[in-house]
């Protein structure tokens, strides 16, 4: 599955969550288990346990406490993602790099680099997004909230598809690799 795709229900949590949060939440899990297959990564994963838990505790309990930690969470959990799997040297881009790698450059230095440092990359964005988030609830009207979040948005499409390739082509220019 593309990278890009798996964070769909992320984004449209957070899209629709101020028109109604169960809805968005329940929207959410829907394309949660619409991205969910016998062989999914951990992003999928994560998406179908957070919503499914989300959705279920949206139709007992609401309020501006649950809709507050609701915004933050998503943050908390991705952030989580990122940097749990770089700790234990699995990073989750790994993955979907794999799905359209051919599997002899799987243990190459170049391809684990690479997706160490997109998994960096997007470890530093979500926890970026984690203090804007948090900032935001604290001061409503501080930041301008939707510019932080369209420029992550398009960080994060720019950079998945152009990094590697420039990467690489950097490396071999370098001579890094042959």
């Amino acid at each position: 599955m593309n990278i890009i795709f798996s964070f769909l229900p992320w984004l449209v949590q957070g899209a629709l969550s101020s028109i109604s949060l169960p809805l968005a939440l329940g929207i959410s899990f829907l394309l949660a288990c619409w991205g969910l297959k016998r062989d999914s990564y951990v992003i999928e994963w994560t998406a179908f346990c957070f919503f499914l838990a989300s959705f279920i505790t949206s139709l007992f309990i609401e309020g501006i406490f649950f809709q507050n930690a609701l915004a933050v969470l998503p943050s908390v959990i991705l952030s989580v993602v990122a940097w749990g799997s770089l700790w234990l040297a699995k990073p989750f881009t790994l993955h979907y790099a794999r799905s359209r790698t051919p599997e002899k450059a799987w243990n190459t230095p170049l391809f684990l680099r690479v997706n160490t440092l997109m998994t960096i990359f997007f470890g530093v964005i979500f926890s970026f997004e984690l203090v804007i988030k948090t900032i935001r609830l604290a001061y409503p009207d501080l930041l301008p909230y939707s510019l932080f979040s369209y420029a992550i948005s398009g960080s994060i499409m720019v950079f998945v598809p152009c990094f590697p390739k420039w990467y690489k082509a950097r490396a071999i220019k370098r001579g890094d690799i042959v």
